[in-house]
Formats: structure tokens, C-alpha cells, sequence
């Protein structure tokens, strides 16, 4: 992973990276996208950590 993410850092083009590995993607400094009722939004990592624990509750009936 770490080989990864070294290449990732220095690599200077534009990546489109899915993954649920919320620490590799804080460690390659991206930008983070999501689309949420058909608008297509900026976002960080603690917004994704709050949308998606809501779902987790919310699935498991704890809300």
C-alpha cells in the first residue's frame, strides 16, 4: 500500500480513485466528490464519515 500511495503523490495527471479506505485516500490528498439527489458536491472526509455512519444506523434500526 505504501508503494501506492508514494506513486499516487507524484503523479502529476488526473486519477478517478473508488474506495471505502477512508486513511489511503486522506493519505494521497484528494478531492473528494459525492453525489447526493442528482447534484454532484464537493466534500471531506468527515462529511463522508457522517453521511455514511447515518446510513449504517439507520440500516442496522438505530437510529
Amino acid at each position: 500500500m505504501r508503494r501506492l500511495t508514494s506513486a499516487l503523490e507524484s503523479y502529476e495527471g488526473a486519477l478517478l480513485i473508488a474506495s471505502h479506505d477512508l486513511p489511503f485516500l486522506e493519505s494521497v490528498g484528494i478531492t473528494r466528490w459525492i453525489l447526493l439527489d442528482d447534484e454532484l458536491q464537493e466534500t471531506d472526509a468527515d462529511e463522508i464519515r457522517e453521511l455514511f455512519g447515518s446510513a449504517e444506523s439507520t440500516r442496522a434500526g438505530t437510529v
